[in-house]
């Protein structure tokens, strides 16, 4: 079995509002999603928004990893994450149950910041798999964070 949290955090040029936007639309987290080379799509599905909150999905259809983590392509697999996005927080939090394999989740938090906004992020992985759990942790982590990584490049691009 294997756990870990982290915290990553970025600045950018956007209102707190204006990041919030450009993160809950129908299009930035997908595309972002699509970035990586085994996602084939993804979708976006609004779930509920009321009150200054929004619920929506993404599922994502990637080609199947063997035991060894290497990408087969003669198959897919769904997977959804679940987000929840608070305007009085201004917060989004997602939960990614992948598989019975793992689970990761987290939060974003937007705060101003002189100049425009700090995007933060405190992640946390579960990955209950004896022995496996604690080799294949660091590249879900890195994923992750490469994820983030590629949220903020779109963030600044938006913002230039």
């Amino acid at each position: 079995m294997a756990k870990d949290n982290f915290t990553v955090s970025a600045n950018v040029k956007m209102t707190h509002q204006e990041v919030a936007d450009v993160l809950c639309s129908e299009d930035f987290l997908p595309a972002i999603y699509e970035q990586r080379e085994e996602v084939v799509e993804s979708t976006y599905k609004l779930l509920n928004e009321k009150d200054g909150r929004k619920t929506f999905e993404i599922e994502e259809i990637h080609y199947k990893r063997t035991k060894s983590g290497k990408m087969d392509k003669s198959g897919t697999q769904p997977h959804t994450a679940e987000y929840l996005y608070s305007q009085k927080n201004q917060t989004l939090s997602f939960d990614f149950g992948a598989s019975q394999r793992f689970r990761i989740s987290g939060t974003y938090t937007i705060s101003e910041n002189a100049g425009g906004s700090k995007l933060s992020l405190n992640g946390n992985i579960d990955i209950p798999i004896p022995i496996l759990g604690r080799v294949i942790l660091p590249a879900v982590k890195k994923e992750m964070t490469t994820r983030f990584d590629n949220i903020v490049a779109g963030l600044r691009k938006k913002a230039s």
